[in-house]
């Protein structure tokens, strides 16, 4: 819960930022790719090295600055940026995995 009280409010009640003026910057399409890769990433962050906190802040501040993006190509851009993040971070697990298991079953030589 104490995430939510960093969160300011404008004048009018409304959340800045907020979905609705969102929704007029960006294609219906776009907008569902943006949110599935922060539904990936965000998922994929909770077995972070660092820990689940640092990850799902860096993630929401990174999303955050991009906002105000209208520019479909540069959209796109980002969207592949964080689709080659998911493949890192799904080697660095997979990586994680292997090193594990070769201490647990092949000694040290």
């Amino acid at each position: 819960m104490k995430h939510f009280a960093r969160l300011q409010l404008s004048p009018d009640g409304s959340v800045p930022g907020d979905v609705k003026n969102r929704d007029l910057a960006m294609s219906g399409k776009l907008r569902a790719e943006v949110i599935q890769l922060y539904k990936n990433l965000y998922h994929l962050g909770k077995e972070y090295p660092n820990g689940s906190l640092w990850f799902h802040e860096r993630l929401k501040k990174a999303f955050v600055r991009n906002t105000h993006e209208t520019d479909e190509e540069k959209i796109r851009q980002l969207i592949d940026r964080g689709n080659y993040v998911i493949k890192e971070i799904e080697a660095l697990y997979s990586l994680r995995k292997y090193r594990a298991m070769k201490q647990r079953y092949y000694e040290d030589q």
